[in-house]
């Protein structure tokens, strides 16, 4: 498996009765989870409404070995969920904007998960914010390679978040906590990235509140990479 989707199941627990992969898209991560962890029941949940179809067909033998340990539906995020239905959820590939919007859109099946893997494929800030909003706590946080790409993994549980740290609630207190080398250059590459849009005053990124949001966290991004430097010394 790639490094994103073996990191992505690795973080599942491995003494979960049930999980919803949320996007699930071609499959990957519910095939792997279906084929290693013979006990789980999967729950893929899909906005396209012809991603069931190409799964079933794709992966008939997979499909007809699980019987019921597999679920498919077709719905919006969260929202295609019963609270308690699920032990956690897998959200992985979709923007940090919209991975926030789910979980304050479903507060009902929020409250009730044991856990949350996200891992949207950019840094917004977004997602934190949503966790402890709704009482949560990245309990667990990876900086995963694949492809030229480095991807935040989160996996969060309920509870407060104990650091009062303000650069390390933005940008990741595990990764603080834990002095994380990657830290600095994944830290740098946000900083290059977003370089113009702070110089647009963020001209393209949506309504005044999240402009207000995101430019809070960028503007405090120098801080940050500062601090995160001396992990590696």
């Amino acid at each position: 498996m790639q490094p994103r989707l073996e990191a992505l199941f690795a973080a599942v627990p491995d003494d979960a009765p049930s999980v919803a992969d949320i996007g699930y898209d071609l499959g990957n991560l519910a095939v792997a989870l279906l084929a290693r962890r013979p006990s789980l029941r999967v729950v893929g949940v899909e906005i396209q409404p012809r991603a069931r179809a190409r799964f079933l067909t794709t992966h008939a033998a997979l499909v007809a070995s699980a019987g019921e340990r597999l679920d498919l539906r077709t719905g919006d995020g969260l929202r295609a969920l019963a609270p308690g239905e699920v032990d956690g959820v897998v959200i992985a590939g979709i923007g940090a904007l919209n991975v926030a919007a789910m979980l304050r859109d479903a507060p009902e099946v929020v409250a009730q998960l044991r856990w949350l893997v996200l891992c949207p494929p950019r840094f917004d800030g977004a997602v934190r914010a949503a966790l402890y909003e709704l009482g949560l706590h990245p309990a667990d946080e990876r900086l995963v390679p694949d492809r030229g790409h480095v991807y935040e993994l989160i996996v969060a549980r309920p509870g407060p978040e104990p650091s009062q740290d303000p650069i390390a609630r933005a940008f990741g207190p595990r990764l603080f906590e834990r002095r994380d080398p990657a830290l600095a250059p994944y830290l740098a590459d946000v900083e290059r990235r977003f370089a113009s849009a702070l110089a647009n005053d963020l001209a393209s990124y949506g309504p005044e509140t999240r402009k207000a949001a995101l430019g809070a966290k960028l503007r405090a991004l120098p801080g940050a990479l500062a601090r995160a430097r001396t992990f590696s010394c």
